[in-house]
């Protein structure tokens, strides 16, 4: 992060600018300015991350600064130095988000800790304030993926791999046109591990926070990958060799690697990761492991393709095969990976299995620790699935197909009932009309536009705020009537729209 030292006094600003080791705090000092005006130009210029400023100054004020500067860059954070104590500064200062306030005089210790809390605040803002529910949801899909093909291209008796490999993924991923960065940091400690990490995820989510990095780590070596156009290389390069470990016994060996595009990179990591027989991903600050299982994975690939063959009576056996191959696993880590990859398979088969529903089983498949648990809800979602799988397919061009063409068309219109659809539409009388929608689909009209009104919710709250439930009531079919929206959606979901969004958002 870049900061900036403001006052007029020359004692002051070179103590702090020199006296400090900001390097180790992942701090950048930019430059000091000793009045409120030669400031403003600099952060126009420079745009810091924190501006540390007096208050008395020539010129401009501290609290002129902060006022003017709020307006163009409101992301810009302030710490308050002065040797006026008055609350009313203090005060007046709050109402511009000024946070800390400290006054002369003050020592290293309380500058690094008003420094480092302000830091804190920034990333949370960065990584989590500004990203919509969307933008986590899918650094959750993709952090998924990753790890899934990882898993399978490690599980390969062969390094070569064809290009259907990726197609299940290509749906929710760009794996041919986007160019990729691979840094190594060789010879890291086990014991540093947990810190680097730490120092790392802080810089890249302050950096780039809609940008997903994935950390690999095998074998003494770290391996960081992420999209290129997202920072500023020497500023990234600079950091990884400064990283302060202080458990870290070997000085610590870094590389960065171009690559044009993901698949290039795969084809160049993957042939060394698998040399061991485990490694280590991270997802979300927990480490899971990377058994390098190939006969299972293998079995479980091609029972994964045999369920969604045109041959119904092989399709099943396939699946009650796949259960057993998952009863039989006992590491908990390596059966959710197992199960990932075949939910992910399913997303990409299955037409009317989201990513979003994906996401919100691999979010709940993340939060369990023990094998019957995760079976216990592996089963019957992927039952599920397989179910909706094989009725689409059979009731393609069917009476029940047309029903739900105009229903997904029309999900909007609050009236929509199979009465009206039978008349206005099909022409038919509705009892007909609904016994056949039954045979064909397993479930009552009722029960699938419910259904179906509150999957579509869960789409629209997950790119949103609270302040478009309304919104979304309308959209959904519930008409102008947001708590009889969110009265279906607690019925049917366990949740409240807020509570789902702070879910699938990763929240707590």
């Amino acid at each position: 992060m870049k900061l900036l030292i403001v006052d007029d006094e020359k004692i002051i600003r070179e103590t702090i600018s020199h006296h400090i080791p900001w390097h180790s705090l992942g701090i950048d000092v930019i430059g000091t300015a000793s009045n409120g005006l030669e400031a403003y130009d600099i952060i126009m210029d420079e745009y810091p991350d924190i501006v540390m400023t007096d208050i008395k100054m020539p010129g401009l004020s501290g609290l002129q600064l902060i006022q003017k500067i709020k307006k163009v860059h409101p992301d810009v954070e302030f710490i308050i130095i002065s040797g006026y104590g008055e609350f009313e500064f203090a005060r007046e200062a709050m109402q511009y988000g000024v946070h800390h306030y400290l006054l002369k005089p003050c020592n290293e210790e309380q500058i690094i800790e008003s420094v480092r809390e302000t830091m804190d605040e920034l990333s949370q803002k960065r990584s989590s304030g500004n990203l919509t529910p969307t933008d986590i949801s899918r650094k959750h899909m993709e952090a998924a993926m990753i790890l899934n093909i990882i898993n399978e291209l490690t599980a390969r008796e062969s390094d070569l791999r064809t290009e259907e490999f990726f197609y299940p993924y290509e749906k929710f991923m760009d794996f041919d046109h986007i160019p990729y960065e691979l840094c190594y940091l060789h010879f890291l400690d086990e014991s540093s591990l947990q810190d680097a990490i730490k120092q790392i995820d802080l810089f890249c989510r302050t950096q780039s926070p809609r940008i997903s990095f994935h950390m690999l780590y095998v074998h003494q070596t770290m391996l960081i990958f992420f999209p290129s156009y997202c920072l500023q290389y020497n500023e990234l390069d600079a950091y990884m060799r400064g990283l302060f470990l202080p458990h870290q016994q070997i000085t610590i060996q870094y590389q960065r690697i171009h690559y044009e595009n993901l698949k290039v990179l795969f084809d160049n990591m993957i042939p060394k990761v698998k040399r061991y027989e485990t490694a280590c991903f991270n997802s979300n600050g927990t480490l899971i492991t990377i058994c390098n299982y190939r006969t299972i994975m293998r079995e479980i690939e091609s029972l994964s393709e045999r369920i969604y063959s045109n041959d119904i009576k092989n399709a099943g056996e396939a699946l009650d095969a796949l259960f057993v191959q998952l009863y039989q696993i006992s590491n908990p880590v390596f059966l959710k990976q197992l199960i990932s990859y075949i939910i992910m398979r399913a997303a990409s088969k299955c037409l009317h299995y989201s990513s979003l529903e994906a996401t919100e089983f691999l979010l709940a498949l993340n939060s369990l620790s023990d094998t019957a648990q995760i079976m216990e809800r592996c089963v019957p979602a992927l039952r599920s699935i397989y179910q909706k799988y094989h009725t689409t397919k059979s009731t393609s061009g069917s009476l029940s197909s047309t029903i739900d063409e105009y229903v997904r068309q029309n999900l909007s219109d609050s009236n929509l009932s199979l009465k009206w659809i039978a008349e206005n539409i099909l022409y038919m009388n509705v009892d007909y009309v609904s016994k056949k929608f039954f045979k064909e689909t397993g479930q009552k009209f009722s029960n699938y536009l419910t259904d179906l009104r509150i999957q579509k919710a869960k789409e629209l709250l997950s790119g949103t705020e609270n302040d478009k439930i309304q919104n979304i009531a309308e959209l959904v079919g519930c008409g102008n009537n947001p708590q009889y929206f969110s009265q279906l959606f607690k019925k049917n979901t366990g949740m409240t729209p807020s509570a789902y969004i702070k879910y699938i958002s990763g929240g707590n």
